[in-house]
């Protein structure tokens, strides 16, 4: 098995499933998928451990431009030149979402409820959720019916400290390295 630019784990379909969860995986630096399989394949045993009946899917995927089966000719992404800056990361990484919930959907057979959604960022990843988690309420907010994914958590795995100078322990770490 060579190195994937997607993971996707669910069950095989049927009909005895009560409800459905979709936990998406944000990578962290640098940006490969692959480096998440024990962790996502792990993480996957113990949730349908714990309940066999949820028709769990458990997604993740290398970011835009970091993916190893891409084809080098075409090194953009909707027109923007890879590599994408962190917004047009995560406007990609939010689209993608959006595709694996219509994918889900329309296997679900008939359930017209909106996807729960769990996302799940590691390092910078986390900081990808959050403004994906800011994106999802602003548009939903302006679409009343239809949306077809509902997150409901989001959980930081050692999330990227932003402007980390700023931060108490960053200012006297400055102040250290000035003195000397």
């Amino acid at each position: 098995m060579g190195i994937a630019d997607e993971i996707h784990l669910h069950p095989a379909p049927y009909s005895l499933t009560t409800r459905r969860t979709l936990v998406f995986f944000l990578t962290g630096n640098p940006g490969l998928i692959e480096y998440y399989r024990t962790f996502l394949t792990h993480l996957y045993d113990l949730l349908r451990i714990q309940d066999s009946r949820n028709d769990l899917h458990i997604y993740g995927a290398s970011l835009t431009g970091f993916e190893v089966g891409h084809n080098p000719s075409k090194p953009t992404w909707e027109g923007k030149v890879l590599p994408l800056n962190l917004d047009e990361q995560i406007d990609s990484t939010f689209a993608r979402l959006t595709t694996v919930v219509d994918q889900i959907n329309e296997s679900s057979d008939g359930k017209d409820e909106p996807l729960p959604v769990v996302l799940v960022g590691h390092s910078v990843g986390a900081y990808m959720l959050l403004e994906i988690i800011a994106r999802w309420q602003r548009m939903q907010d302006a679409v009343q019916d239809g949306w077809q994914l509902k997150i409901v958590g989001g959980i930081c795995l050692f999330p990227t400290v932003v402007d980390i100078a700023q931060s108490p322990t960053g200012r006297k770490m400055a102040v250290r390295v000035w003195h000397h």
